[in-house]
């Protein structure tokens, strides 16, 4: 959380000059979420849970997390 949540956060400053790299992460966080429970509580619990501080950032990151989850 302390490296990932600092680099989501500004990649979704600039979500369409980011889109590959936020495609990349939203792949990472959907594969977290798919993995055994500890891994889904640390997504859960260090990015999501930051990402919910800021809401128009995380209605951008939902929207990737729908493409990433179409494309799966």
């Amino acid at each position: 959380g302390d490296i990932f949540n600092p680099y989501l956060l500004n990649l979704l400053d600039d979500p369409e000059g980011n889109r590959s790299a936020l495609e990349k992460a939203t792949r990472l966080i959907g594969d977290m979420l798919r993995m055994d429970v500890y891994i889904q509580e640390t997504a859960v619990t260090t990015v999501l849970e930051r990402l919910s501080d800021t809401p128009s950032k995380m209605a951008v990151f939902n929207r990737f997390m729908r493409g990433a989850a179409k494309n799966s």
